[in-house]
């Protein structure tokens, strides 16, 4: 009886194994997490340069994010900003093109359910929707676009490598059996 080998390490995940609810969570809680990590940084990181004072509310209170002044602005810019760690996240984790809707817009719900239990309210501000709509579209293409380029690009067949690293043709010196000692043509 044949044994089934194991996939590559670098394999992309297929079949049940790219739909297993515990991938699933884990991957949600993997990208929710850096979103905010990212989002704590970018805000204290701010906070200290422009002199205010810290505060949580900056990250998940939909208030904070204004139109009729600096800080205002400065915060929904954050957010803006934010999305680009969110796309490196998603490209990492995700891998595949697609279920970065699903991802995107699951990222984009979960902030909006937490904004909406911290300031005991939903966001009522067009800052604020506009600033996550812009986030989530994006989101959404910035990330598709890395994970098509991801899942596209040239692969290497047993030693077999694309030329210049990326190229199209194959270099000839290169190409060959294991049962012909490396080199056809010879």
């Amino acid at each position: 009886m044949a044994r089934k080998r194991p996939p590559r390490p670098t394999a992309l995940p297929t079949g049940a194994n790219l739909y297993s609810p515990r991938r699933l969570a884990t991957q949600i809680l993997l990208i929710q997490s850096l979103y905010y990590l990212s989002s704590l940084i970018l805000t204290f990181f701010t906070s200290t340069l422009s002199g205010h004072p810290f505060t949580l509310a900056w990250i998940w209170d939909w208030r904070s994010v204004r139109g009729d002044n600096v800080l205002g602005w400065t915060v929904g810019m954050l957010w803006v900003l934010n999305g680009v760690i969110a796309v490196v996240a998603i490209t990492l984790f995700v891998t595949r093109s697609k279920l970065v809707l699903d991802f995107s817009l699951t990222l984009h719900f979960i902030h909006l359910l937490i904004t909406t239990f911290y300031s005991h309210s939903i966001p009522r501000s067009l800052e604020w929707w506009a600033g996550i709509m812009i986030s989530a579209a994006g989101v959404t293409a910035a990330a598709t676009w890395t994970c098509r380029w991801r899942e596209l690009r040239p692969m290497s067949f047993q030693g077999i490598a694309p030329a210049g690293g990326g190229g199209g043709d194959i270099e000839m010196g290169r190409m060959g059996d294991e049962e012909e000692g490396g080199r056809r043509g010879s």
